[in-house]
């Protein structure tokens, strides 16, 4: 029996199938495999970049290695912004595969091209514990970014453990530079698309986070003056 709903952040309709488990969102390029309610979310927020395609770092993350890792890490959520060219790469993935057949691990899988407030699906990936409301408490997740600056910074001053992720087709490598160095500051663990994205998730989770918080009152110019003046003490 098929059932709508209504998705309160892209305002599409829902068809929701209470059998398989599979919501699909019309009107919008996000599919989801939803397992059934969970008391306590936790999430995991994969970013690729507004502009230049990393078709690499989708592939790292949608497979059923990734999935198997989330699930023993106890997340609940996987967040992934495909960027501009990686619609037909996520589709076409997870056309190849049912809800039933085990491979996302009771993972709600959630894909997008791009969002402007990438805040409010880092906010989801935050530790939040609202007294009195355990529907509503957040376990900390994980960002798995590209290195891009604004990303990074982004994720760090909401609290979050990173794995940074460089595109090694950019222009001077110069995102790898960035990765080594925020690394060696412990601000996050640096991992390749082609092969360690994986077994980074138990380094980045038990790495205690070092938060970059400057005053609400800073401007994000501020923030990267601060973190570029830190980052030119590194050899």
């Amino acid at each position: 029996m098929m059932q709508q709903c209504f998705d309160i952040r892209t305002a599409s309709s829902i068809l929701t199938c209470s059998q398989s488990h599979v919501l699909i969102i019309s009107l919008s390029p996000t599919i989801l495999f939803s397992p059934p309610s969970v008391m306590v979310r936790k999430v995991c927020l994969v970013t690729v970049g507004a502009t230049a395609a990393f078709p690499e770092l989708v592939a790292a993350v949608a497979n059923e290695q990734f999935f198997k890792t989330l699930a023993e890490k106890n997340f609940t959520h996987l967040y992934i912004q495909y960027g501009a060219h990686g619609r037909h790469q996520f589709d076409s993935y997870l056309a190849g595969h049912q809800p039933g057949d085990g491979l996302f691990h009771d993972i709600d899988v959630i894909g997008f091209d791009f969002d402007k407030d990438l805040g409010y699906y880092m906010g989801l990936a935050m530790e939040k514990k609202p007294h009195g409301k355990p529907h509503q408490h957040q376990e900390l997740g994980l960002m798995i970014t590209h290195a891009g600056t604004g990303s990074i910074l982004e994720g760090l001053r909401c609290g979050l453990p990173l794995i940074i992720v460089p595109n090694p087709k950019l222009a001077d490598n110069h995102q790898e530079d960035l990765a080594i160095q925020m690394e060696s500051l412990g601000y996050g663990v640096m991992a390749r698309a082609d092969r360690d994205v994986v077994s980074a998730i138990d380094k980045a989770t038990e790495q205690r986070v070092k938060r970059f918080s400057p005053m609400k009152s800073e401007s994000k110019e501020d923030v990267l003056s601060a973190l570029h003046d830190q980052l030119s003490y590194v050899d």
